[in-house]
């Protein structure tokens, strides 16, 4: 790890990219490449859209950005069972309600975009039937 940064390393050999999938959300990690499942309920938050996964021959690296610049003295946080559920679901929750405004934000863009194409297209059309009067 460095202050910015915390990298994680799983020990897999050949993984195949169709079949590897990683979930992220601020304080939770999930690597998933069948039958192999690895959870991560991380001590720190993460910038969890901006990981990078790495795929090597004999291990796949999570390069995760830290929220806050700091040595982190312990990767998982530690709890009972209730308490790391309670924690992981209001972390994939959140990430959950950020992916749904990014959207929302996405296709009102689009929106905008089509409208303004639109009011550009009738303007031009206007001018040509003043141009034809």
């Amino acid at each position: 790890q460095s202050p910015g940064e915390v990298t994680i390393r799983v020990q897999l050999k050949h993984v195949q990219k169709a079949k590897f999938r990683v979930s992220a959300s601020p304080f939770f990690l999930k690597v998933n490449y069948a039958p192999f499942i690895l959870d991560v309920d991380l001590r720190h938050e993460v910038v969890y859209r901006d990981i990078v996964v790495r795929i090597l021959p004999k291990h796949v690296e999570l390069i995760c950005p830290k929220v806050e610049e700091a040595l982190w003295t312990e990767l998982e946080v530690k709890g009972d069972k209730k308490e790391l559920q309670a924690r992981r679901e209001a972390s994939i929750k959140r990430a959950e309600e950020a992916k749904q405004k990014t959207l929302a934000e996405h296709k009102e863009a689009k929106k905008a975009a089509k409208n303004a194409a639109q009011k550009s297209h009738w303007s031009v059309q206007d001018k040509h039937k003043s141009a034809i009067e």
